[in-house]
């Protein structure tokens, strides 16, 4: 939440900071394997790749939004 907000008063470069601290935590969170934390490191994951495009960094973006969609098939 604290990314979409600093998204939103334009510091695009402090957003990814945070989105990227916050995948941390879900990486962490969803280690043991429950659903709910593994779809919050999707939705995470996916914050990271808009943000990544939106500094400038569509590698970096497309590689955060694949691992989104192997995560979530996962999940399936």
């Amino acid at each position: 939440r604290l990314g979409r907000l600093t998204e939103q008063i334009g510091d695009q470069k402090a957003a990814l900071a945070v989105h990227l601290k916050a995948l941390e935590v879900r990486r962490g969170l969803a280690a043991d394997g429950s659903a709910g934390d593994r779809l919050d490191l999707v939705r995470t994951l996916l914050d990271v790749g808009q943000a990544r495009k939106t500094t400038g960094d569509p590698s970096g973006a497309l590689a955060a939004m694949d691992e989104a969609r192997a995560e979530a098939a996962g999940l399936a």
